[in-house]
């Protein structure tokens, strides 16, 4: 695979990740427009985002509708329409087999924002990048590819990233 031709593809889980909650009581129907994460995403190098939530399709309508970013995603992967949730590995085949769909005659490479260590485990089990987005980031597992405290860390240290290595041509 000739990395200079590899599409990178983000896909994000919702529910503390990128939206973090405060407390065990989220009233989603508050949730905000929030500027950095929106800018964040509007300038990250990747576009083709997707949400995959173990949500229902009502749910994550909901959150981005009232996030006001339903325009950084091509497509949100619920429960609502996939035969199997997170953790089990097939539905992480399902979400990439239409991805792969999408992305025709493209090599790509997933990159997986979650907060949950056996999601991640299933992703990496496909070859996924693992972005684990937890307080406990400085914690170490062999499946997770990066950690970081919050979304805003990750989205920035990968913009950072890819303008380095742009830089360096």
């Amino acid at each position: 695979m000739n990395v200079m031709n590899v599409m990178n593809v983000y896909v994000f889980d919702l529910d503390d990740t990128l939206i973090i909650h405060e407390s065990s009581k989220v009233k989603y129907h508050m949730i905000k427009h929030d500027v950095l994460l929106d800018n964040l995403l509007r300038h990250s190098h990747s576009n083709k985002k997707y949400i995959y939530t173990n949500g229902t399709l009502d749910h994550a309508l909901v959150c981005i509708d009232n996030l006001n970013m339903k325009h950084h995603f091509k497509r949100l992967f619920t429960r609502t329409d996939l035969r199997f949730m997170k953790p089990y590995k097939e539905s992480f085949e399902e979400v990439e087999y239409k991805i792969k769909v999408e992305c025709v005659n493209k090599e790509i490479n997933i990159i997986f924002f979650d907060d949950q260590l056996n999601n991640l485990e299933t992703a990496k089990t496909l070859n996924w990048t693992t972005i684990w987005i937890h307080p406990n980031f400085m914690d170490q597992y062999d499946y997770v590819d990066f950690s970081f405290p919050n979304i805003y860390q990750a989205l920035l240290y990968f913009a950072m990233e890819n303008d380095s290595i742009k830089r360096k041509r």
